[in-house]
């Protein structure tokens, strides 16, 4: 294909993406501007899809049960000496069928599914999820054997380092049906 030719379908399979086109093309043209590879043209970041702002709809980190401010300055302390930037943080505006957790680099947030947000979920839960969401910052996605990868043995190794690890996998097993 011609890099100077835009292609007028994009098959998301072809690239192990389940995402709608705009958001796919937004991530992939966010990785491009940031320096990594890409496997689209250039001129999609040009046709309108880089729109932050419509990806970017989520809440205060303060929610009705759980704040996501103190709790992140807490797991940064305890985790990560204090070394990691505070994103932007907040809870979905919606509730979210497959996914806990979100960190968007291109974004610079982290967002957690609303579903989180109540009072029978427990307070280690969500500090789990936004742990694993930290991690992203300290381990960035990076292609490895030709694929994207986001949780390298690293990560994992780390991701288990959590104080309530195991309790928390037991919960998230029976999540939402509690």
């Amino acid at each position: 294909m011609s890099s100077n030719i835009i292609p007028t379908r994009i098959s998301l399979t072809q690239f192990g993406c389940a995402r709608t086109p705009r958001t796919f093309v937004f991530q992939i043209c966010c990785e491009t501007r940031h320096g990594t590879s890409s496997s689209l043209p250039r001129e999609y970041c040009s046709a309108g899809y880089t729109d932050a702002s419509r990806l970017a709809t989520f809440s205060r980190p303060e929610g009705k049960h759980h704040d996501l401010g103190p709790m992140f300055e807490r797991l940064n302390a305890r985790y990560f000496e204090n070394s990691l930037v505070k994103p932007r943080l907040g809870w979905s505006t919606r509730v979210w069928r497959t996914q806990l957790g979100c960190f968007d680099p291109a974004l610079e947030q982290i967002v957690i599914n609303r579903q989180l947000d109540r009072k029978n979920v427990p307070e280690y839960i969500v500090a789990y999820v936004l742990y694993h969401e930290m991690l992203h910052l300290k381990h960035p996605m990076r292609f490895a054997r030709c694929r994207r990868e986001s949780h390298s043995p690293q990560f994992r190794a780390e991701e288990k380092k959590f104080q309530d690890y195991d309790q928390a996998m037991r919960f998230l097993k029976t999540f939402p049906s509690y």
